[in-house]
């Protein structure tokens, strides 16, 4: 865990879950009887881009000890695209 911290230190990335989360555990992996949970899985962004996260959750995956996470970027400056 200290190699994690140092990368996240040195290219000034964040968590995503805390940030957009803080009361919230994220629990991303689950025993069969959800006796047991941890969070595993993160998405890491820089501290620019975190401010442009509009929305961040978590998805529960059939067949999978595992949550998916899903998150929303967005830049309202940026011109539309398409027709």
């Amino acid at each position: 865990i200290i190699s994690l911290n140092n990368l996240l230190s040195s290219f000034e990335l964040i968590d995503t879950w805390p940030f957009m989360h803080p009361d919230k555990s994220g629990f991303t992996r689950f025993n069969k009887d959800a006796s047991q949970h941890s969070r595993i899985d993160f998405i890491f962004v820089s501290k620019s881009l975190a401010n442009h996260i509009s929305s961040l959750t978590l998805l529960p995956f059939p067949f999978s000890d595992h949550y998916g996470i899903s998150i929303n970027i967005s830049f309202p400056d940026s011109p539309k695209r398409g027709p």
